[in-house]
């Protein structure tokens, strides 16, 4: 039988713990494991709080309403730390999938820079015919996957950057797109 004391007790080890947990969710340097680790402290200090309250009026021979009552505060703080829990994990998912997105675009446009490159040593090198038309479709195929890319990018961001992302592609297709318009006209003039 749990006594008030110990339920008034078991009521401030949460307090405690909801307070850590709402301080490491404001930090922006506390990572998801830390986030997670403290919101396992907030579910075990409640489990903690129903036990000892649940104990505590099972002891009163006739309980007051109040007492019944004592649990709605610390139950809604608890319900509400849940629920900045797992949105805070949604928003985080999404941040690494919005980060992953954007190197995949990074890496293909590094990819096409270097076909463009290499495109480029090889016209100046005299290859074939054949071997420069092969590498410029690559090229061109590079240059529709980095679209690609960026348009996945694009879809996932919110309404208000989604400009910052085609601005990125429109800044790189009329510097690139004029180099490929160039090595296609050597190309073409050279074979």
């Amino acid at each position: 039988m749990a006594t008030k004391a110990s339920r008034s007790a078991a009521k401030g080890r949460f307090t405690r713990a909801c307070n850590l947990f709402e301080s490491a969710l404001d930090d922006k340097k506390v990572d998801l494991e830390d986030i997670s680790l403290r919101f396992k402290d907030v579910e075990k200090a409640w489990v903690n709080v129903e036990e000892k309250h649940d104990g505590y009026i099972a002891g009163l021979e006739e309980p007051e309403e109040t007492e019944g009552r004592w649990l709605d505060e610390p139950q809604e703080r608890f319900y509400s730390l849940r629920k900045r829990y797992v949105k805070y994990k949604l928003d985080f998912n999404v941040d690494v999938e919005m980060k992953n997105l954007e190197r995949a675009r990074d890496v293909e446009y590094d990819t096409f820079k270097m076909m463009m490159h290499s495109l480029g040593n090889s016209i100046n090198g005299n290859y074939s015919h054949e071997s420069i038309c092969t590498e410029k479709r690559a090229l061109l195929n590079q240059f529709e996957e980095v679209k690609r890319k960026n348009s996945e990018f694009c879809k996932r961001l919110p309404d208000n950057e989604q400009k910052t992302g085609s601005v990125w592609f429109k800044k790189i297709e009329i510097d690139d797109s004029k180099k490929i318009v160039e090595f296609v006209g050597i190309i073409e003039r050279a074979y």
